[in-house]
């Protein structure tokens, strides 16, 4: 599994995870062809409500601007980079 796969992961299950979102999350799929900015969208979005305070969001940023970089070369190789954005308390 690459970076960009693991990204689009992420990006469904904290947003758009459940039968009447998937189809949500199709459909943006199918009209942004950039990944990265259909991610920042979905956490500038997100409010304090759903648990995202601002240094969680600030983590998101910098998860998904590094798994879902347009050029491949340009995507984070570390997996534990990505997942220490994920859980940094692990």
């Amino acid at each position: 599994m690459d970076a960009y796969s693991f990204g689009l992961l992420c990006l469904w299950l904290l947003f758009y995870a459940g039968k009447k979102a998937m189809a949500e999350f199709k459909e943006e799929l199918s009209l942004e062809e950039d990944r990265l900015e259909i991610a920042r969208r979905k956490v500038e979005e997100a409010s304090g409500d759903d648990g995202l305070d601002r240094e969680v969001k600030g983590r998101l940023r910098r998860l998904f601007e590094r798994a879902l970089a347009r050029e491949k070369e340009d995507r984070e190789g570390d997996f534990s980079e990505l997942l220490g954005l994920m859980a940094p308390h692990r």
